[in-house]
């Protein structure tokens, strides 16, 4: 993503409250104030369109067991689930390692807790509450974790997945060949074989832009740099298409090998594959 690509926050972004009971180096994170205990966490800030979101931390397995055994979880949780009724919401990190013995109960002679009970729980909180969990490594990675979600929350869109797969070729690199075959396979009824066909009939892909780089650079969140990159994948028109692929025959047992040149790449036979 270029810099003209960047989505720009909505809002100036949000503080994170920190519950006063958390680690010195994690109160460092924000505001320290008794807030997030209003609604059963121990961090809490407002997403880029005004929604709460909190995250509960429960060290492993001294907090979250007694918790567990007192009460606090419940009392917790139900807090937690009203920042969701309000649209926004609310997690649990459950920080350290869980070790357990061959008969499933946990590795710790001053607290006692099964696997299975362990997993049981989890299942309710995401299956029957809608309550997402992290578990992290230590105090610094949670810290790590709860700024990341504090910035996911600050931006105004998250298209990560909402992308094609890329296609690697043979050779488990992306050449400009097989772009193109993937661009073509967004066509109807038009899959591995006839997107290779057309490209290497046509030398690149058959189609131009029906406007000129300005038009393109022109549309808000569009940077330069993608512009171009964009313009240049379809030649801007029929002045500039991808380099034709060259396929031959190489004779060499009973049929023969195929070899395709890919332009930037050297050849390479499937007598040089040793399979």
């Amino acid at each position: 993503m270029t810099k003209g690509d960047s989505p720009t926050p909505a809002r100036p972004p949000s503080k994170i409250l920190v519950a006063p009971t958390e680690p010195k180096l994690l109160r460092a994170m924000g505001k320290t104030t008794l807030t997030p205990e209003r609604f059963g966490v121990d961090y809490l800030w407002r997403s880029h369109d005004g929604k709460f979101c909190g995250v509960q931390r429960k060290e492993f397995p001294g907090d979250f067991v007694a918790s567990m055994d007192d009460g606090r979880m419940s009392t917790e949780l139900s807090k937690m689930l009203r920042l969701q009724e309000l649209g926004g919401f609310a997690c649990l990190v459950i920080e350290g390692d869980p070790r357990w013995g061959h008969d499933g109960e946990l590795l710790d002679k001053y607290k006692r807790y099964s696997r299975s009970r362990f997993e049981s729980f989890l299942a309710s909180l995401q299956l029957r509450y809608g309550v997402s969990y992290w578990i992290t490594e230590d105090i610094p990675h949670t810290g790590a974790l709860v700024r990341a979600l504090h910035g996911w929350t600050q931006r105004t869109d998250h298209n990560s997945l909402a992308t094609r797969p890329k296609q690697p070729n043979g050779w488990g690199l992306e050449s400009r060949i097989e772009q193109a075959c993937h661009f073509m396979q967004g066509l109807p009824a038009c899959g591995t074989i006839r997107s290779r066909l057309l490209v290497e009939h046509f030398g690149g892909v058959p189609v131009a832009w029906r406007c000129t780089r300005e038009d393109l650079r022109a549309i808000p969140g569009i940077g330069k740099e993608t512009a171009e990159r964009w313009f240049r994948f379809l030649g801007g028109g029929l002045d500039d298409p991808l380099p034709r692929a060259k396929t031959k025959r190489v004779r060499g047992g009973s049929t023969g090998d195929i070899l395709i040149s890919v332009p930037g790449l050297p050849e390479i036979s499937a007598a040089d594959i040793p399979l």
